[in-house]
């Protein structure tokens, strides 16, 4: 750690992009040779699934209609206005289910490294977005990552609610968010999570070569990569002189930053995050009053309806009034959090079966309210 810390970075203004001028630029729904990653580690969720479909079978059919027109144009048939020449050429991949999601990530990367697109997009198994709209004429979310990564040459990611009700985002603000979710917007982030995030190539491919020659001494470790997304130690970019541990998409990020490379929220895209329900940046990031938390909603079912667990506990002795669930939580620094957390748990409990929630208590933290020198709650 430095003797004297760096002072705070200042606060920088919105990145100067000219939307219109890329829209124009790439056509209707043309865009950057792009690498499109969905992690499907645990599963995929039915909407994400449901919405990569729909993008994949969107492109699919420009380009279907695109080799058409080009066989008539072949043949010497005036194509001029049937439709825009410009097409985003897309790379489907998925990764398979790898325990260690910052070795999925760079065996992705390398497989994109070894292509000759000019993006990878990453997109995780539990996102749901705006897909293109011929109505509008709106590119799509995914296209839109796409296309600003090409213009900023940078790594550019979706403002996206953490699964937790007030807990802020999946990334770090580097700049103050002045326009709102699902308008056009660029803004400077020290670090960006992987949630849905597209990276331009020279990015990729110069932490991938720097890491290569300082860390890895010239030569790719075994099982065969570069590991471009593991976890590390650094600066706190918004906190000088303190230490952050990054996870394995901020910790990319962190290293790019070291090379020049700059991170952005793009603030067009609009998410959601499934968890228990869909968490939204608008609805579920910011701080919480108790009368504004969310109630019940309505999630995906998970196919194991109450008649299934009757049957799956017939010949055994057990009915679901038998059944007990018990739910661990970890109170040290916010008893309070803790405490909200259980009541909107017991609150959306079906009552089909008996719950206890347990706190875990330290007598060394201050905030539990025990042990000496110890805060007192209400």
């Amino acid at each position: 750690m430095p003797n004297a810390p760096d002072p705070k970075p200042p606060v920088r203004a919105p990145v100067a992009v000219d939307f219109a001028g890329m829209r124009e630029h790439w056509g209707d729904f043309g865009g950057p040779s792009t690498t499109f990653a969905l992690f499907g580690y645990g599963g995929i969720n039915k909407n994400t699934h449901a919405m990569a479909n729909q993008a994949i079978s969107f492109h699919s059919e420009k380009a279907a209609g695109a080799a058409a027109v080009n066989l008539l144009r072949s043949k010497g048939v005036d194509v001029s206005g049937l439709f825009s020449p410009r097409l985003w050429p897309v790379t489907l991949m998925v990764p398979g289910d790898d325990a260690l999601i910052d070795r999925s990530r760079a065996m992705v990367a390398k497989a994109f490294l070894e292509s000759d697109n000019e993006v990878l997009l990453m997109v995780d198994h539990d996102i749901e977005w705006t897909n293109p709209d011929t109505a509008t004429g709106y590119e799509g979310d995914l296209l839109h990552l796409a296309r600003l990564a090409a213009a900023t040459r940078g790594t550019v990611g979706s403002v996206i609610s953490k699964k937790v009700i007030g807990e802020g985002i999946a990334s770090m603000f580097g700049s103050a968010i002045t326009s709102p979710i699902g308008s056009d917007g660029c803004f400077h982030s020290p670090v960006v999570g992987s949630g849905m995030t597209a990276y331009h190539r020279c990015v990729v491919e110069e932490v991938w070569d720097t890491m290569l020659q300082w860390e890895c001494y010239g030569k790719i470790p075994a099982p065969g990569y570069v590991p471009i997304f593991m976890p590390n130690i650094a600066l706190h970019p918004n906190a000088p002189g303190e230490l952050i541990v990054n996870s394995e998409d901020w910790a990319f990020c962190e290293r790019g930053r070291r090379l020049g490379h700059f991170s952005y929220l793009a603030t067009r895209p609009n998410t959601k995050h499934w968890g228990m329900y869909p968490f939204t940046v608008d609805k579920d990031a910011g701080p919480q009053q108790p009368q504004t938390a969310p109630g019940p909603v309505p999630v995906p079912a998970t196919g194991l309806e109450p008649k299934a667990v009757e049957d799956a506990t017939e010949g055994h002795g057990l009915a679901l009034r038998d059944i007990t669930i018990s739910l661990c939580h970890a109170t040290r620094g916010r008893p309070e959090m803790a405490l909200a957390a259980r009541e909107k748990w017991l609150e959306r409990a079906s009552g089909e079966v008996n719950l206890e929630y347990l706190f875990s208590v330290d007598e060394d933290d201050p905030t539990s309210g025990v042990g000496p020198g110890a805060e007192q709650h209400d």
